[in-house]
């Protein structure tokens, strides 16, 4: 299908390990309950990692690439009959009397879409100086985009604002080790260990370097805003109140009501090109998929509320041109803050912003402030540009599209097994190196290049490590056979 999406990408990664890992257990089930699993799989992949977004992979208009181990770019969402609709051409979100409005968005550009006209880094940094929370959006496995919110993140530190950091990619539940990081205790082999980045967030820590580093640069308070993954698939299968007090303290009560919203989350479903006929078992189970969306968001903007609050009690000396208006100073109930030109930059999966009918809607409810939303998207080269909605959000900015994403991906999901101290693939890949590889489900690993490892993250991190052009021989054991296999990247 055409698209006129480009650089949207849904990521559908390991994250979603449990759902496939169900998926593959039912196989041996009725007809019936193999498509249902299966569309469960494809739709809990498609939400969660919409995050160009979702955290989920990526929905973009151009050639199919890796998803998160299997990222898609999407595809234009196609009605029953009549024309094809761009996830970037929706007549939803705010303000109504721009939908159906439209801007057409070029490479190496910024453009305003509350004035429908062009702008400037310059102009788009002195308004983001008037707000408090900051909304950037990324393709998880888009280096441009990253680097798009490093400098979003520099620039504002220059010009002297307080700023702070919210990730999607890390738990709340770890900020202990954040912390550390920011106050240069940690090396970044430590920190990749102690945060267990690769069984918290499935893409290449190469990613996120640039930011990383920037935190501990500047010492910049940064804050986990996700909670554990089990967590949510618990709210995903049974609900809220299927969690224990201690889980309900970070995930606040769900707002499923929202209608624009899931008008967004079925158009990404239908995007993604499931066929009729498992749309109608797809339903079924649909309700699970968006509350796991909405769990998602609604804990983001309270833990991302919660972390504006600390930081507008922390006096700090302000440098520069910083300023911001008395009145927009002060988020909604931040009791007598000092620092009123606490800046709370969030970078988040596109899926989770776009509209701004995400984490950024569910946190200006909870706290309303002056706030801003950027998108980034990828311009097909063969096009030269993409026509987007003037409400997708605040800021859109054009990107060339890639010819290849900056890291190799694994497409590699593991498990422990009780009694077994090897690691064992979890499902067969959809993607990537491991997949070219011929590696299957229920594979056990003895050797790579030589070492034995027990730990999902050390291996993950070592898979993680390797470049184009690199090889990995791995030893198995499958079906009582031991077997050499190369992975190429």
């Amino acid at each position: 299908m055409n698209s006129e999406l480009s650089g949207l990408k849904l990521h559908l990664s390991r994250k979603t390990g449990c759902l496939g890992d169900a998926v593959q257990e039912f196989s041996s089930a009725s007809q019936f309950w193999r498509k249902t699993f299966l569309v469960l799989g494809i739709i809990f992949l498609i939400a969660y990692f919409f995050w160009p977004a979702f955290s989920w992979s990526y929905f973009a208009s151009s050639s199919p690439s890796q998803a998160s181990p299997a990222q898609v770019r999407p595809k234009q969402a196609k009605k029953e009959k009549g024309p094809e609709v761009s996830l970037y051409r929706l007549k939803i979100g705010q303000p109504e009397e721009f939908r159906g409005q439209e801007i057409t968005v070029k490479a190496g550009r910024v453009y305003n879409l509350r004035t429908g006209k062009e702008s400037s880094w310059a102009d788009m940094l002195a308004d983001l100086g008037r707000v408090r929370y900051i909304y950037v959006g990324e393709t998880h496995t888009s280096l441009p985009m990253h680097l798009v919110q490093a400098r979003v993140i520099e620039e504002l530190v220059k010009k002297g604002y307080p700023v702070s950091v919210g990730l999607e990619m890390l738990p709340t539940t770890i900020q202990e080790v954040l912390t550390r990081w920011q106050w240069g205790i940690l090396t970044e082999r430590e920190f990749l260990q102690e945060s267990t980045w690769y069984d918290n967030w499935s893409y290449n820590f190469g990613y996120y370097r640039p930011i990383l580093k920037l935190i501990k640069d500047y010492q910049l308070p940064f804050y986990g805003l996700n909670v554990p993954r089990a967590w949510i698939t618990q709210v995903r299968l049974k609900g809220r109140d299927s969690l224990t007090a201690e889980q309900k303290k970070y995930i606040p009560p769900l707002d499923l009501g929202l209608q624009e919203h899931r008008l967004l989350i079925r158009a990404m479903f239908t995007a993604a090109g499931v066929s009729p006929g498992m749309k109608a078992a797809a339903e079924k189970v649909f309700e699970g998929f968006y509350r796991a969306q909405v769990a998602w968001d609604e804990t983001m903007a309270y833990q991302a509320w919660l972390a504006l609050q600390k930081e507008a009690l922390r006096p700090r000396r302000v440098l520069g041109e910083a300023s911001i208006p008395e009145k927009e100073a002060s988020p909604a109930g931040a009791k007598g803050g000092t620092n009123k030109l606490a800046k709370l930059v969030v970078l988040a999966g596109s899926g989770h912003l776009l509209y701004k009918l995400g984490l950024n809607y569910r946190l200006n409810r909870r706290a309303p402030a002056p706030a801003r939303t950027i998108i980034c998207v990828e311009v097909p080269s063969q096009k030269g540009e993409v026509v987007v909605a003037r409400t997708l959000a605040d800021y859109v900015i054009g990107l060339t599209e890639e010819e290849k994403e900056a890291f190799p991906t694994i497409g590699l999901s593991l498990k422990k097994v009780k009694g077994l101290s090897n690691l064992v693939v979890s499902r067969s890949p959809l993607m990537g190196v491991a997949k070219k590889a011929g590696l299957k489900k229920g594979d056990i690993i003895l050797e790579v290049d030589g070492q034995c490892f027990q730990s999902t993250h050390e291996l993950y991190h070592y898979l993680s490590q390797k470049k184009y052009g690199d090889e990995v021989t791995m030893v198995i054991l499958r079906e009582g056979e031991r077997q050499v296999v190369t992975l190429k990247y």
